[in-house]
C-alpha cells in the first residue's frame, strides 16, 4: 500500500482547486458554544460501536476527497516517515485515543468539558496549513472546517443510521433533526459558521454542489478505499468458524461503505457497484438488523456503545433506547429555550478554560 506522497501529486494534476485559506477561528468575544442536549439523536447514535465500525470507512475517503484535507492528511505522520507495521499501529492508536477523547468528548462529556474539548480540537488544527497548487490552505478555513464537520454528522452519522437501521430509507424528519443538532455541535468547535446552511433543504443543495464541483479522487482517498475496491474471499488459512462468523462482517463492511456513496461519487472514486453487490448488501443488512434486534434485548449498553458514551448516559440518567424523534425534538427545543445570554467571561483559547479559573 502506498503510504508516502509527492505533495504536488496528491491532488490530480488536471484538477483546478479553489483556494480556501485563512484561520477562521472565532475570537473569545465571539465564541457562542452550545453543547448538544443529552436526549438528542446525535447522542443516541454517535457513540454506537456499529456506527463507528462502518462509518469510519466512509468518513476517511470522503474527507480525503476535499482537496485541502487530502493535502493536509498526505503530509501527516500517517503518510510519512516510518511506514513499518509497528510504527503505523502506534500512530493509529494515538490518533484513535485522541479522537475518542476530543471528538466524542465534545458530545458526551458534561457541557463545560464538552466546550473545552471543542476548543482543543480546533486549536490542534491551527498549525495545519501549507501550499496547494498556486495557493495556500488552512485547516481552520471556515469552508474546509465545515465540510470536515459534514463528514461527521452526515456521512458518518446520517448515512450510517439510514443504512443500518432504516433499510436505506430514513424518515426525512430524522435527517432534519440531526441537521439541527449538528448546528449545536458545530458551535462547540469555535469556528466561523458562515458556510453552514440554514435549513436541511439548503444543506442538500450545498452537498449536491460540493459532491459535483469540489471533491476530487485524491491519492489519500485512493489509499483509504484500497480495501474496498473489490470483494475478496476469506483467507484460505482461516479456520471454518472464522469464515462463517467473522468474514461476513468484513465483507459486509465493504458493501456498506461502497453503497453509502451516491452514484456520482462512486464514479469519481472508481468504485464498482453491481446488482450482485446490491443483493449481498441486502442480505447483510437483514442479518445485521435481526442480530442486533435480539442482542439489544439481552445485553447492557456497554456492548453497543463506547465507554465515554455509556458514562454520559449514566451521568444524565438516560437510556438511549428510549430516545425518539419526538423526544429529541423536545430536548432541542428546551435546550435552546434555556440558553442564557452569551457569557462575557473570556475564554482561554489555548485550553478552553475560563480565563479566571
Amino acid at each position: 500500500m502506498q503510504t508516502t506522497y509527492d505533495p504536488e501529486l496528491v491532488i490530480p494534476e488536471d484538477v483546478r482547486v479553489k483556494e480556501f485559506t485563512g484561520d477562521n477561528s472565532l475570537s473569545r468575544k465571539d465564541l457562542c458554544q452550545h453543547p448538544i442536549p443529552a436526549g438528542s439523536l446525535v447522542w443516541k447514535y454517535w457513540g454506537r460501536l456499529d456506527v463507528m465500525y462502518f462509518g469510519s470507512g466512509v468518513l476517511g475517503p470522503i474527507a480525503g476527497a476535499w482537496p485541502q484535507m487530502g493535502r493536509a492528511t498526505a503530509g501527516s505522520v500517517l503518510f510519512s516517515g516510518d511506514s513499518s507495521f509497528g510504527a503505523r499501529a502506534k500512530i493509529y492508536k494515538i490518533r484513535r485515543q485522541r479522537s475518542r477523547e476530543y471528538i466524542y468528548g465534545s458530545v458526551y462529556d458534561a457541557p463545560e468539558d464538552a466546550k473545552k474539548y471543542g476548543l482543543k480540537t480546533r486549536n490542534m488544527h491551527k498549525s495545519v496549513k501549507g501550499a496547494l497548487q498556486e495557493g495556500t490552505f488552512h485547516a481552520l478555513n471556515a469552508e474546509t472546517f465545515y465540510f470536515a464537520h459534514v463528514t461527521f454528522f452526515y456521512y458518518h452519522l446520517i448515512i450510517m443510521i439510514e443504512q443500518l437501521y432504516f433499510g436505506g430509507s430514513m424518515p426525512r424528519a430524522m435527517k432534519e433533526q440531526i441537521f439541527e443538532e449538528s448546528k449545536e455541535w458545530y458551535s462547540i468547535w469555535g469556528v466561523d459558521d458562515s458556510p453552514q446552511p440554514d435549513t436541511y433543504d439548503d444543506f442538500e443543495r450545498y452537498l449536491e454542489n460540493i459532491e459535483h464541483n469540489h471533491l476530487v479522487n485524491s491519492q489519500v482517498t485512493q489509499v483509504m478505499l484500497d480495501q474496498f475496491l473489490e470483494r475478496r474471499l476469506a483467507p484460505r488459512w482461516w479456520p471454518p468458524v472464522m469464515k462463517k462468523f467473522v468474514w461476513p462482517w468484513l465483507v459486509g463492511r465493504r458493501q456498506v461503505v461502497v453503497s453509502s456513496y451516491p452514484p456520482h461519487v462512486r464514479e469519481l472514486f472508481n468504485l464498482e457497484w453491481t446488482p450482485e453487490d446490491e443483493e449481498i448488501l441486502r442480505r447483510f443488512m437483514d442479518m445485521h438488523r435481526r442480530c442486533y434486534a435480539v442482542l439489544e434485548r439481552l445485553l447492557p449498553l456497554k456492548f453497543f456503545y463506547l465507554p465515554i458514551a455509556v458514562r454520559g448516559f449514566e451521568r444524565e440518567g438516560i437510556d438511549p433506547r428510549n430516545i425518539t424523534l419526538e423526544s429529541a425534538q423536545q430536548a432541542l427545543r428546551e435546550n435552546r429555550a434555556r440558553r442564557a445570554p452569551r457569557e462575557n467571561t473570556p475564554i482561554d483559547e489555548t485550553n478552553g478554560m475560563l480565563a479566571s479559573s
